[in-house]
């Protein structure tokens, strides 16, 4: 009985352990808005998107019904100076801050309109391009803009993603204070009160640290049990570099706890503990 209790007050301590320093992790990287719309810019969603979105208006203008036979000779002068990485990092950041306010995410397409109109009117004016009136450009900008955001609107994706992320940000800071809370009065508790030997706390370090080398094994179960999986392959390498930056401090934390457990190990035999402590588990 006596060693089972050891067992369980070992294995409370890893897992509270665990459960402090993954939501601290959290807490530093996706739950930091600037933080999540840096990676995204460091990604390459940005030039993807812009790259499928290009060539989807190239594709669908010319087999629309506002197709113009004029406009169509500058079609791709005209998307090279309107369609920018710039303007679908901002519709994208825009649909983030969304998120962040605890919003419904959408994609409003305001830059898109404003970027299009700006660039293309622009362009125009300096190339002299008189040939081009308003009521061909009118229907060509429209088009445009509702291609770009029939790219940049994953609704599909972004409602799995926002409700997982409520989820998540709701309780966040909780956990982090009841299991730190947790874990230091545990902690006293067999310092003190059980008298718990400095084996003991190594081999839980030990088992802690199994926790936290298992960290990215956990995320992927918990993305699959989420539903979060996408049909793109950038979408899928953003996840991806998001959940290693989690899970890589989780497991420099882990190899921490092997060298801490296996030197609190080796005090233990040097300072030859009583043999009752030798099987903690």
């Amino acid at each position: 009985m006596k060693t089972f209790i050891k067992f369980i007050d070992g294995v409370l301590i890893a897992l509270l352990a665990f459960t402090v320093c993954l939501s601290f992790v959290c807490k530093e990287t996706i739950m930091q808005k600037e933080y999540v719309k840096k990676q995204l810019a460091s990604s390459e969603i940005y030039t993807s998107l812009t790259k499928e979105i290009k060539e989807s208006i190239l594709s669908d203008y010319r087999n629309s019904s506002v197709y113009n036979e004029v406009l169509s000779a500058y079609l791709e002068p005209l998307l090279d100076e309107a369609v920018k990485k710039k303007t679908v990092q901002k519709e994208v950041e825009a649909m983030v801050d969304d998120l962040y306010a605890g919003k419904e995410m959408s994609v409003k397409g305001t830059y898109f309109t404003e970027d299009y109109n700006d660039s293309i009117n622009s362009y125009l004016k300096k190339n002299n391009l008189n040939v081009i009136n308003a009521d061909m450009l009118s229907p060509f900008i429209s088009k445009a803009v509702q291609v770009a955001i029939s790219h940049v609107d994953m609704t599909k994706y972004t409602n799995r993603i926002a409700q997982q992320f409520k989820i998540i940000k709701d309780y966040i800071q909780i956990i982090f204070m009841a299991s730190s809370v947790s874990l230091a009065v545990l902690i006293i508790l067999s310092m003190i009160i059980v008298k718990r030997k400095i084996r003991f706390f190594g081999w839980t370090m030990l088992l802690t640290s199994l926790l936290h080398l298992l960290s990215p094994m956990l995320m992927s179960a918990y993305m699959s049990y989420a539903h979060l999986s996408f049909n793109k392959e950038y979408l899928t390498d953003f996840f991806m570099l998001m959940k290693s930056k989690v899970t890589q401090p989780v497991m420099i934390a882990g190899v921490v706890y092997v060298i801490l457990g296996f030197t609190f190990i080796y005090l233990s035999r040097k300072n030859k503990e009583p043999e009752t402590e030798v099987n903690n588990f």
